[in-house]
């Protein structure tokens, strides 16, 4: 996940408008969030500054307390190998397959159906 100031955004629009940003990942063999960095870090030469509160779909949250999960700016959801623990008894796994619905409880347990 990135967070992109306009000015940059001008800089990096070249490599991405029209079709122009599929055959860039193409050409690097690079998926579309890859080709994003690299394109800031590498062509251009500005430096990416890491977020540890920002998670995004590849990092595992499996084995993420709810107390780490809170403190996140972002977290994405991955797919089924990649959900949420979070102990909720009034919300059953096939109702929250990703764990989202049990982490929002979590976040918020004053309402209701939580």
């Amino acid at each position: 996940m990135y967070c992109i100031s306009r000015p940059l955004m001008i800089n990096i629009e070249p490599y991405f408008r029209g079709k122009s940003f599929d055959s860039t990942c193409e050409r690097y063999k690079l998926t579309d969030d890859m080709m994003i960095g690299l394109v800031i870090e590498v062509l251009l030469g500005y430096n990416l500054t890491i977020v540890s509160s920002i998670k995004t779909h590849l990092q595992s949250l499996v084995n993420m307390k709810p107390e780490e999960l809170a403190s996140k700016v972002s977290v994405s959801y991955g797919g089924k190998s990649n959900r949420i623990t979070v102990p909720n008894e009034k919300i059953t796994a096939e109702e929250d397959y990703s764990g989202f619905l049990s982490f929002h409880c979590f976040l918020y347990p004053d309402i209701k159906w939580c």
